[in-house]
């Protein structure tokens, strides 16, 4: 195994340690079951990234891409729920679940180019959004 092995294999190893300890948590936080689901969906994408790289599988490579469809999505709900804007923003948050689904949809033809694009332009719009939110709840606060 050559050094991004190590490092896939350490990440995977952090992110469902954390997923574990955030869900230990989801009692006492309304966000915690949120950032354990956007853990659990970041092991699932460096895992089967790295079996990918170990393997060549094919599957792997759809897996790979069906997880990180849904990054951007959750992100933007975890930070929703930070702001505590969870119920006036619940459409925007059924939308952006919406186009992960679409998305992953594309991920399964791994020779086209739609993916990527798709997964470019959503995850810009959806970084824009939370960092829109973001200010706005700072300047609240």
């Amino acid at each position: 195994m050559d050094l991004h092995g190590v490092f896939s294999v350490v990440a995977c190893a952090g992110h469902l340690a954390f997923a574990l300890l955030v869900w230990s948590r989801r009692g006492a936080s309304r966000i915690a079951p949120f950032l354990a689901l956007l853990f659990l969906d970041a092991f699932g994408w460096n895992f089967a990234e790295l079996a990918h790289s170990l393997t060549g599988g094919r599957e792997w490579q759809i897996i790979d891409r069906c997880f990180s469809s849904f990054l951007a999505a959750i992100a933007l709900h975890v930070v929703i729920v930070f702001v505590g804007r969870g119920k006036a923003l619940r459409n925007a948050v059924r939308v952006a679940y919406g186009f992960s689904f679409a998305f992953a949809f594309l991920a399964f033809d791994v020779t086209s180019t739609a993916w990527w694009v798709s997964m470019l332009v959503g995850g810009n719009v959806a970084v824009a959004f939370a960092a829109w939110l973001l200010v706005i709840h700072r300047r609240r606060s």
